[in-house]
């Protein structure tokens, strides 16, 4: 690994910058609307490292004490960490960055309402009620603010009827409907009026098609990493 996260401009392919201070495997990333970057620093630092727009270096902003697979950042300026290997989701407020509280698991693995097993991806809506890319346990789990107990809102024992295999992200779009990268299926299921549905598989893509990761920007277009 480079250790380091590069930054295009819009409408300029040749224009990048470079964020590296102290990076090590770096794995979770996120771009708040400010233009702040929160880069997770976890796995030799425990820490999530931020970078304002225009800064040269960065700022421990969270203390996590491993990897974060995802970050997110909530319209309060919460962070939340996804512990992919601790089983867990931490969340911090804004300034508190050495008193993390645990929103999801019991650093366990297991596959109880209130277990994780491998999480992934992580959303916060509006609302912030937290959605969970459970990976080993094949399934998106959210919770309700306050609630350390998850329902399963797709896979195993959900309401929908649809089944997900080691899904790695969850966004939600304007409207609140669900978008899941179902990795091990190498397709991308939406949520819409009628229920979910396929709208990206390797099928149309390519058989080396395995999404991992899911954005929406500002202006509704859905980005794709495999």
């Amino acid at each position: 690994t480079l250790n380091r996260v590069i930054i295009w401009f819009q409408g300029d392919s040749t224009r990048e910058k470079i964020l590296e201070q102290r990076l090590n495997e770096p794995w979770g990333i996120f771009v708040s609307k400010t233009g702040n970057i929160y880069v997770d620093n976890g796995k030799y630092h425990g820490q999530i490292d931020m970078w304002t727009v225009d800064a040269t270096r960065s700022v421990p902003v969270m203390d996590t004490g491993g990897s974060c697979a995802d970050i997110f950042v909530d319209h309060n300026d919460a962070i939340y960490c996804s512990l992919h290997f601790k089983h867990q989701v931490i969340k911090t407020e804004v300034n508190v960055r050495h008193r993390p509280l645990v929103v999801a698991g019991t650093g366990t693995a297991g596959s109880a309402a209130n277990m994780l097993q491998y999480p992934n991806g992580i959303f916060v809506d509006i609302d912030f009620t937290l959605y969970i890319a459970d990976s080993r346990n094949h399934r998106i789990q959210r919770f309700v603010p306050g609630s350390l107990y998850g329902i399963t809102v797709c896979g195993p024992d959900s309401v929908v009827g649809v089944s997900s295999m080691a899904p790695s992200s969850i966004v939600l779009d304007a409207a609140g409907y669900m978008y899941i990268a179902d990795s091990s299926n190498r397709r991308i299921i939406a949520e819409g009026p009628n229920g979910f549905r396929p709208i990206i598989d390797y099928h149309t893509v390519g058989s080396t098609f395995r999404p991992s990761h899911l954005r929406f920007d500002s202006h509704g277009n859905l980005y794709v990493s495999h």
